[in-house]
């Protein structure tokens, strides 16, 4: 071999480019705090599950055609990549809308029983009653009743709930006061929100 011979070329084997699929639609659960919520996954755009939740019940019971002008109207404004990708993948706005519903997992039912209102107030008052009355439950129950009957208990009682009123007032839901303590200063602005 000289010095100057030229140098073949070596051969390289062809590597094909995989094609690009369009993206599917995925559910990402977040943890639930502030700025980590749950979302889909439309190609690379990412649309908060609260809109989908939104639109789920815009749709509901609408024809398709209206069904698809919805979505589309909702979505173009921020979401305009996420329409582009759906478009990508071939599928109709009504059908997108119902795969992103399926892929929400359900919400777990808690095992525990909260109660009826009657077993709230029963529970509440039985605090009450215990730390006033002794004797077996069919004694202290028994006296409760006597004592709630007679009239003069029925005047104190409503005596003490217009002190109450006058000198607490009502909370936003419209309960009496029974302290001069304030609520959480935070959850003060949202419970007037939803009035």
């Amino acid at each position: 071999m000289g010095l100057f011979t030229k140098k073949q070329p070596e051969r390289t084997p062809k590597v094909e480019e995989p094609v690009e699929e369009p993206a599917a639609i995925k559910f990402v659960n977040g943890s639930g705090g502030k700025g980590d919520k749950a979302n889909y996954l439309v190609g690379p755009v990412s649309v908060p599950a609260s809109v989908i939740t939104r639109l789920e019940k815009a749709c509901q019971d609408k024809p398709e055609q209206k069904q698809a002008f919805i979505i589309h109207s909702t979505l173009e404004k921020r979401y305009e990549a996420a329409l582009e990708s759906l478009d990508l993948l071939k599928m109709s706005y009504p059908d997108a809308l119902r795969q992103m519903v399926s892929l929400r997992p359900s919400k777990k039912v808690s095992g525990e029983h909260r109660g009826s209102r009657i077993e709230k107030t029963a529970a509440v008052l039985a605090k009450a009653i215990c730390r006033r009355f002794r004797g077996s439950e069919e004694e202290i129950e028994s006296i409760f009743y006597e004592t709630v009957q007679k009239d003069e208990f029925r005047v104190e009682l409503r005596k003490v709930i217009q002190g109450f009123k006058r000198e607490f007032g009502q909370n936003i839901q419209g309960y009496t006061k029974t302290s001069k303590r304030v609520g959480r200063p935070d959850l003060k602005g949202k419970a007037i929100k939803r009035k």
